[in-house]
Formats: C-alpha cells, sequence, structure tokens
C-alpha cells in the first residue's frame, strides 16, 4: 500500500481471497473426512454392541427357548442388556416406522438414539431378504450433532440401519453406507 493512501488496492485485495481460497480448497476435504471417520467409528462400535447383545438374547433358552426371538419381548429384553437413559417400556410399543428424528424408543448413555425398536418379527425385511425382522435406525452421534438424516445418498448422514432377523442374524442394507463402513 502507497503511503498516504487509505484501504487496500484491488490487486491486494484479489491475492488476499485467492489465498484464503486455497487454504479452504485444501483443509475442507479433510475436515469432511474427519466426520466421516468418527461416524463410521461410532457406526461399527454400535453393530457390534447390538451383535453382542443380540446373542447373547437369542442363546438364553430362559427367554427364547425356540431359540428364535417372539413377538412382544425382544425390545424389553434388548433394553434390559443395555445403559439406557430415560427408557421405559412402554417405547417399545407399536414403533415399527416410525418418524425419524424424533422420538427415539431409547437413548443410550453413549448419546445413541435408537429408533424403530418394535417388538413384532412380523414386519418382511425392506430389503428383499427372506423371513422376517425388525429394522433398528440408530443416530450414532445423539441429537442435536451431526445432520440427523437417515437420507441414504447423504455423504454425511449419521442415521444408520440395522436388520435383525427373529433367528438373531444381522444385516444391513446391501450396497449401502452401512455396509462400507462395515467392510472398512
Amino acid at each position: 500500500m502507497k503511503k498516504g493512501k487509505k484501504g487496500f488496492s484491488m490487486g491486494e485485495m484479489l491475492v488476499t481471497m485467492m489465498v484464503i481460497g486455497l487454504i479452504a480448497a485444501l483443509t475442507i476435504p479433510s475436515i469432511t473426512q474427519t466426520k466421516s471417520n468418527a461416524l463410521k467409528t461410532l457406526y461399527k462400535s454400535a453393530y457390534t454392541n447390538m451383535e453382542t447383545i443380540v446373542n447373547e438374547l437369542i442363546n438364553d433358552v430362559s427367554l427364547y427357548p425356540s431359540g428364535q426371538f417372539g413377538n412382544n419381548t425382544f425390545c424389553a429384553n434388548f433394553f434390559s442388556k443395555v445403559n439406557t437413559v430415560g427408557y421405559t417400556a412402554a417405547n417399545c410399543a407399536n414403533t415399527f416406522n416410525a418418524v425419524i428424528p424424533g422420538t427415539p424408543n431409547a437413548t443410550t448413555t453413549n448419546a445413541m438414539r435408537w429408533y424403530n425398536m418394535d417388538n413384532d418379527f412380523g414386519e418382511t425385511c425392506p430389503d428383499g431378504a427372506s423371513g422376517y425382522c425388525v429394522k433398528i435406525s440408530i443416530d450414532v452421534d445423539g441429537a442435536g450433532k451431526g445432520v440427523n438424516s437417515r437420507v441414504a445418498s447423504d455423504e454425511q448422514r449419521d442415521i444408520f440401519d440395522i436388520y435383525i432377523f427373529s433367528t438373531g442374524k444381522l444385516t444391513v442394507p446391501a450396497g449401502s453406507k452401512e455396509a462400507e463402513y462395515l467392510t472398512q
């Protein structure tokens, strides 16, 4: 800037804007990747915890002597094994295809919000798999964080699905972000 003048020249402003743009172009992808990695870690943790609890339940012959989940007991039995905040048994009634995000069946102590935890294994799995299941949707980073989206095309979505069959098998939607996260 020349002596006696106030302000910056157009050239100086353009150079400054280009430097800021370059810095933004270099840092935004790494911030986005970090968020994606955090969501992947949270989802894998939720899936692993669910897998462990489902295996415990299906192998408990006092609860499920036939080795299959029965109606009207799964949700309460599941949440009896999970540390929750504000859960009541009434949260398990008629919740399949609940509005998400909305009121969850339960919030676990790690702030994850669990939706669609229905007692009825009479639903045909939406992914076309044979048998009947319960679809569970999990907001892995909790309320008020992330985009609170479950739209499959949303790269930053933080609500993911897991299907549980009455036999205790877990699966995720084929070709989904969930499937990608579990294979990485």
